[in-house]
């Protein structure tokens, strides 16, 4: 039973590696898009600076500056989530999709705990 299983997960994997082989839309290793985009307090509107943002499931790590602003280079293809953190405000979570060669604006509004 363990050998057809063992075959079973053999087949299943070729089948796998040839249906992708001929597929021109799978995006290469190699290539990455930049990550950029602004914190801003949710309720003023008023630009964040010191937030740090992180890509899950990834080690990059950003921080805002005076503008509010940040970036990422180098991100590969694939579904992310950020999470911005700062002292006072709550984690706030944001979703993307990040496609071959492209650049990604993700803008994130965080609400303070003290208001």
């Amino acid at each position: 039973m363990k050998t057809l299983s063992t075959i079973s997960s053999v087949i299943l994997f070729a089948i796998t590696l040839t249906i992708h082989a001929g597929d021109n839309n799978t995006p290469s290793s190699n290539s990455t898009s930049i990550i950029q985009g602004s914190i801003a307090d949710g309720v003023s509107g008023e630009s964040l600076a010191g937030v740090m943002i992180k890509i899950e499931g990834t080690n990059q790590i950003a921080f805002t500056d005076f503008d509010g602003n940040y970036q990422f280079a180098s991100v590969k293809p694939g579904v992310y989530s950020i999470i911005a953190t700062m002292v006072s405000y709550a984690p706030t979570a944001s979703y993307f999709v990040v496609k071959s060669s492209a650049s990604k604006s993700v803008n994130i509004k965080m609400h303070n705990l003290s208001k």
